[in-house]
């Protein structure tokens, strides 16, 4: 087992027991679940044991903030680099999130208790995070929660980088757009934004070594 797939496996346990039979309505528990590393060393290999998933207290929102209960999130290359090559990460893990707010702190006035959101933050692969009310957006209504918490990191690397290139392009304009790593999180998104009315768009991706034909 890779590291990735232990995150990914320990984020989806927390996220199925944190939604499991919960309404908008009631308060969070008094303590909850989250995976944290111990930055000891690098993770490499089998068992990863600067990796665990452990009972904590559940955060209170401060001014500004939000309480999520999360839904889902994602593995991103950045959270598996630092980790697994020098072990430098401490903490609880993970920055994508997708839930549900379940309190506010004082001086939030656009999220309510009950909305659908998504962002990122620091720590999310936990029951509960905190969120600021500043950067974290509604979900789009007919996105779907699972989907949602794979989106925010790649999402704004993707925005940055058709920023810098100029987009939205002038419809009238010759614009090909060139997109190598296509099967990466980022290049896959590309492929659905329609925002930067490219005149014609390029993919480019490799098969793993196992699956090429030399």
């Amino acid at each position: 087992m890779r590291l990735q797939q232990l995150l990914l496996l320990l984020s989806v346990q927390l996220f199925s027991h944190a939604t499991r039979g919960h309404s908008h309505q009631e308060p969070p528990p008094a303590t909850m679940k989250h995976v944290v590393a111990k930055g000891l060393r690098p993770c490499k290999a089998p068992p990863f044991a600067c990796v665990q998933a452990v009972s904590t207290h559940t955060p209170t929102p401060g001014r500004g903030e939000v309480l999520v209960r999360l839904t889902s999130s994602s593995v991103n290359p950045s959270d598996l680099d630092m980790e697994e090559q020098v072990g430098r990460l401490e903490g609880t893990l993970g920055v994508d999130f997708a839930g549900t707010v379940v309190e506010v702190g004082a001086g939030v006035a656009r999220l309510m208790v009950g909305d659908s959101v998504w962002g990122v933050t620091k720590g999310a692969y936990a029951e509960y995070v905190i969120a600021v009310e500043l950067v974290t957006g509604v979900v789009p209504v007919g996105l779907n929660m699972s989907v949602a918490g794979t989106i925010p990191e790649v999402g704004a690397t993707l925005l940055q980088c058709l920023q810098r290139l100029g987009a939205p392009w002038d419809a009238t304009r010759n614009v090909t757009v060139v997109v190598t790593s296509g099967t990466g999180g980022t290049g896959e998104l590309t492929m659905h934004v329609r925002r930067p009315r490219a005149s014609h768009l390029r993919c480019f991706a490799s098969a793993a070594a196992s699956q090429r034909p030399y």
